[in-house]
């Protein structure tokens, strides 16, 4: 395929090898008020391309699902890192606020996410962070741009009339208007690589590897962050590549980033997909991928009986 995602209908679940799924839609005009004022989102957009179904329980009935303690902890360390910079910004000697400080945003970032966590959860990763954080400071305080805009929120962003939203963790300026997006995450680096490979331009109908038909979700979100800041009219500001910064070391040893240079062609790609995805929810074309381990689509498989009506001759 010459480009993936135009040339290629994103919700034929059948390319992937399987089973359409469907469940019984809420009404129709209930769904188009729900739909309103839709603004996609590189979550949104990677969670349809996964399974279309999952975004209709999860995003457009909004089922509320479990808070995880990974979800608690990663908020708290996002917490930590906006508000270091901010004080380094607002100390107006571009000092950054001790270790210590760092550790007690961490902390008050943890008090706001306490409900994701049992008692036990949350002593064990304020332990946890107490070694970790000063460790990651010590790594990277003479290593960080101190030119960054933090927490950055584009509004107003419109790709042929298809509104999209986004939230960047971190904008670091190589000059003026030269930039570098960073994106935190938390977890095991280890197994980074298929999260920010491309799509292949050449894919096997019979392949069933997401990341070969629609690419990794971090290349993804890079990608997107770029189309958001390319098209912020209140900016001028060049995003040239994008950056995965991992608060937590690889196999436990060492702290690491990953760096991806973003090409036209990877805007062309994922344009695509938003046009993709954007028409299949207006359109409620919320097919599972019917998956084994699809919590939706196990849901509906279970849940959803069709009744077949015997008429007489």
């Amino acid at each position: 395929l010459s480009l993936v995602g135009s040339e290629m209908c994103i919700r034929d679940r059948k390319l992937l090898g399987q089973p359409a799924l469907n469940a019984q839609l809420i009404e129709t005009n209930f769904l188009n008020a729900k739909l309103k004022n839709l603004k996609l989102s590189v979550t949104h957009l990677s969670k349809y391309l996964r399974c279309p179904l999952t975004y209709y329980f999860e995003n457009v009935l909004q089922v509320p699902t479990a808070r995880s303690p990974s979800m608690g902890f990663g908020s708290a360390i996002h917490y930590a890192l906006d508000h270091l910079f901010k004080k380094m910004k607002e100390s107006g000697t571009g000092d950054f606020p001790s270790k210590d400080a760092f550790y007690w945003y961490f902390q008050t970032g943890m008090e706001h996410s306490a409900s994701h966590f049992t008692e036990k959860e949350y002593t064990d990763k304020l332990e946890y962070a107490q070694k970790l954080l000063p460790q990651y400071y010590d790594y990277y305080f003479n290593r960080w741009n101190k030119k960054v805009v933090t927490e950055y929120r584009p509004g107003n962003i419109f790709i042929d009339e298809i509104p999209l939203a986004g939230a960047l963790d971190k904008i670091e300026f190589l000059d003026s208007s030269t930039v570098n997006v960073v994106d935190y995450k938390t977890g095991d680096p280890s197994n980074i690589r298929k999260k920010l490979m491309r799509p292949l331009a050449e894919v096997d109908p019979e392949s069933t590897k997401f990341e070969e038909l629609y690419g990794g979700d971090y290349w993804r979100q890079m990608v997107f962050y770029k189309i958001l800041l390319d098209n912020d009219k209140t900016k001028h500001w060049n995003m040239i590549s994008g950056e995965v910064d991992f608060i937590e070391k690889r196999n436990a040893k060492e702290f690491t980033k990953e760096k991806l240079l973003i090409t036209e062609n990877d805007c062309q790609l994922v344009k695509a997909q938003i046009h993709e995805v954007y028409s299949g929810i207006l359109s409620h074309n919320f097919t599972g991928c019917g998956k084994e381990d699809c919590q939706w689509c196990n849901f509906v498989r279970n849940n959803y009986k069709t009744e077949v009506v015997m008429e007489e001759d």
